[in-house]
């Protein structure tokens, strides 16, 4: 498996390229890309792989509150921890927007990869 650095993968979500092939990333931006592939996934989705995916799903019906924040950011904080050895998340911060009449939870995700520090914004529609 090549280093962290080195990795390429199509960028998600998906985007047409210049030649009709998706666009592609290439380095940290990846796992960050996997990260986000991973979280939109629900468990079960996956045929004959039960255990990739999230359940954040879930908490699509139930009402933004802080618990739910926690429950977010405990799951998130897992699915690093069992599928991207080469990141360790430094903090989960969560906040609720409202745009119109859907909730979001936002979550800023802080990490670091092989020494590198970044940070990424995902917004989860509740």
């Amino acid at each position: 498996m090549p280093a962290p650095g080195e990795r390429k993968g199509a960028k998600f979500p998906f985007q047409p390229g210049e030649d009709s092939f998706p666009q592609w990333n290439h380095g940290f931006s990846v796992i960050i890309d996997d990260l986000r592939a991973l979280l939109f996934t629900a468990k079960g989705e996956v045929p004959l792989k039960p255990h990739v995916g999230t359940s954040v799903n879930a908490f699509v019906f139930e009402n933004p509150t802080p618990i739910t924040q926690a429950l977010v950011a405990r799951e998130i904080r897992q699915i690093v921890a069992t599928h991207f050895p080469e990141m360790r998340v430094t903090n989960v911060i969560t906040r609720i927007e409202t745009q119109g009449p859907a909730k979001i939870i936002v979550v800023k995700l802080v990490y670091t990869i092989s020494g590198q520090e970044g940070e990424e914004e995902i917004p989860l529609e509740l």
